[in-house]
């Protein structure tokens, strides 16, 4: 019986690494970039996001979605949003290793554009990270985390109402878990009342609400086992479970040998 637990053991060990493991949560599938994308605050042209995943959030607004090898596109087009005041802005969260939790955790990225009246009406781009209790102090997005916000209609397939609409661009390097896989969260608020999120019920500061964002691109360096490696591994494991399993039958046949001597 013991033996049969160590072959057990062995198969578990050889197991490969990097499956993910599947959670019960909401989740969207990336596209792969094939069009520019300009960094502006808006629809540069017709055709910019159109090669995106499009979510619609009931009647407010929409988020496209897409990424490269190397960094995630978010577009949040807040259509019910018709004017920028002080305190609108608009988020994308990334849960790095996608391990949830019931507060934000120190692989837990948090960007934001937000309008404010400091200095004069203009936004800024900020990045808060989680401290396992709460998210801490947010300070300017360095290289990596980029948007950019405008009110400027043109081009856009939604309303051509000028209304507020958020640009975001993310290096996909600090996914530290999987290369196909994050927890995400993303949405907007409209100091008039007004809310975006995806999922629906997302709560920002608890990362078990957030859902899953399944990369179009995966990271180059974490491509998943190619059908050939796959194929050597199952045969290998056959072949060493078959060894351990004769090894087990030669020793109980000698066993009973011995004992009827």
């Amino acid at each position: 019986m013991k033996r049969l637990s160590l072959i057990a053991l062995y198969l578990v060990l050889l197991c490969p690494l990097g499956i993910v493991v599947p959670q019960n949560q909401p989740s969207v599938n990336s596209t792969a970039l094939t069009n520019t994308v300009s960094l502006d605050g808006k629809w540069t042209s017709p055709e910019e996001w159109a090669d995106s995943t499009e979510l619609k959030i009931n009647e407010v607004g929409y988020i496209r979605i897409k990424d490269t090898s190397i960094e995630l596109h978010v577009l949040v087009d807040f259509v019910a949003d018709i004017q920028p005041d002080d305190g609108d802005y608009a988020y994308v969260i990334l849960d790095t290793r996608n391990d949830g939790g019931s507060t934000p955790r120190a692989d837990d990225y948090q960007i934001r554009i937000i309008w404010a009246s400091t200095y004069g009406l203009a936004y800024s781009v900020e990045l808060t990270y989680g401290t396992s209790q709460d998210w801490g102090s947010y300070s300017q997005a360095p290289k990596g985390f980029e948007g950019a916000s405008s009110i400027d209609a043109s081009n856009n397939p939604y309303s051509s109402i000028p209304h507020l609409i958020y640009e975001f661009r993310l290096t996909k390097v600090i996914v530290a878990e999987y290369a196909n896989i994050a927890g995400i969260s993303i949405g907007a608020y409209d100091s008039g009342g007004a809310t975006l999120s995806w999922p629906s019920s997302v709560d920002q500061n608890d990362p078990n609400t957030y859902g899953d964002i399944i990369f179009a691109v995966p990271i180059p360096e974490f491509q998943p086992p190619a059908t050939g490696n796959i194929v050597i591994w199952t045969l290998s494991v056959m072949c060493i479970f078959l060894a351990l399993t004769k090894s087990l039958r030669s020793r109980n046949s000698v066993n009973r040998i011995e004992a009827g001597k």
